[in-house]
């Protein structure tokens, strides 16, 4: 990494979401009936993106549909929505976003950056096709030992986005509510 400082040293991976899961433990009284609810299958994926300084990226999320009702007159600053059939990364929506930081790092500070990247193969070496974006790849089975995000950012991210989701659905109850969970209902990103 010689010749980049820091702060311009990023690292993306891509994490699977199912924003619908409820607990699957609880605690019960002796002798009480306990009922469960069949875990959700409903799943979006997230492009996580940060520095070594701790710069976050815009955070792109990919669903199966682009346009949901939940996102009227909601507050998407942090957010990027764009769909895949099956909510998955692939390549043509990594090479759109990373083609899009590109031309944003050329207008505005002609910043050169270092990007790292799993070897995954929705991730095309377009390192050709980018100015200010190096990309540098992984080497094959070293991902959950060598990247970045993989050591505990994203299970931070998803025990933090549970620990929200039960805290609204135990507000939802007390006020006798209905809890509806959309494709992006509250995300606790900031």
């Amino acid at each position: 990494m010689h010749g980049y400082l820091d702060k311009n040293i990023f690292n993306a991976y891509e994490a699977g979401l199912f924003f619908k899961v409820a607990p699957n433990k609880t605690h019960k009284y002796k002798g009480e009936k306990c009922c469960g609810e069949k875990l959700s299958k409903e799943r979006i994926t997230v492009l996580f993106c940060a520095s070594m300084t701790g710069e976050k990226r815009q955070i792109p999320i990919i669903g199966k549909s682009k346009n949901y009702p939940c996102f009227k007159n909601q507050d998407l600053r942090n957010l990027k929505n764009t769909s895949s059939t099956k909510a998955w990364m692939t390549s043509s929506i990594i090479k759109n976003e990373l083609i899009e930081w590109d031309s944003e790092l050329m207008r505005n500070n002609n910043r050169k950056v270092l990007l790292l990247l799993d070897n995954c193969l929705a991730h095309p070496n377009i390192n050709d096709l980018l100015s200010q974006i190096t990309l540098v790849f992984l080497p094959p089975n070293t991902t959950s030992i060598l990247q970045p995000l993989d050591q505990d950012v994203i299970r931070n991210f998803k025990i933090f986005y549970r620990k929200s989701l039960i805290s609204k659905r135990i507000l939802v109850a007390d006020n006798n509510e209905k809890l509806k969970i959309y494709h992006r209902l509250w995300m606790p990103f900031e």
